[in-house]
């Protein structure tokens, strides 16, 4: 087990590196790359809605792009997995929301 906790330390060091490599080859403006989130799609029905409604919550917190884009992207990405239009479900945005890589929330 704690094999497995080191190897997943090391790749998100490596990832972490490829990063900021990536970063300083483009002049030093930071771009950052979200991962995708596995789901089970049902329905894409408001999915768009729903990513629009977070974000622009988000920036009206003043919150960051990269924070926006996220959270934002798993919102659209939960209503997904349901069958028509539906609410964006605050708990479970908010348990998955705390598994974001602590890296995509530096400003």
């Amino acid at each position: 087990r704690e094999e497995k906790e080191r190897e997943r330390e090391r790749e998100r060091r490596e990832k972490r590196d490829t990063q900021r490599e990536k970063e300083e080859k483009n002049n030093g403006k930071a771009k950052r790359v979200i991962p995708a989130h596995k789901r089970n799609i049902s329905d894409v029905s408001g999915a768009g809605d729903s990513v629009i409604s977070v974000a622009a919550l988000c920036i009206a917190l003043k919150l960051s792009s990269v924070f926006t884009a996220a959270l934002s992207n798993l919102a659209g990405g939960l209503v997904c997995e349901n069958i028509g239009v539906v609410s964006i479900d605050k708990e479970k945005l908010y348990k998955e929301a705390l598994t974001l890589d602590n890296e995509l929330l530096k400003p």
